[in-house]
């Protein structure tokens, strides 16, 4: 089961980055929203690119490994 989650979330992951690359909105500097951002896993490749993120998570520990990444 806990495959197939993470398998689902790299595919969104994967997805959402392949459109702001098309678009080139992280490359210009453009703010992102990432609620619920867990260990960063989308934020942290949009912050890599250029983008402006904003990442919360309910969790304090998940926020603390992002924070570390």
């Amino acid at each position: 089961m806990q495959l197939d989650i993470r398998t689902g979330h790299a595919q969104t992951v994967d997805k959402v980055l392949g459109w702001v690359d098309a678009d080139g909105t992280a490359k210009a500097g453009e703010t992102f929203c990432d609620a619920g951002c867990g260990v960063g896993s989308l934020s942290l490749p949009l912050a890599q690119r250029g983008a402006q993120v904003s990442a919360s998570d309910i969790s304090a520990s998940m926020v603390e490994e992002a924070a570390k990444r």
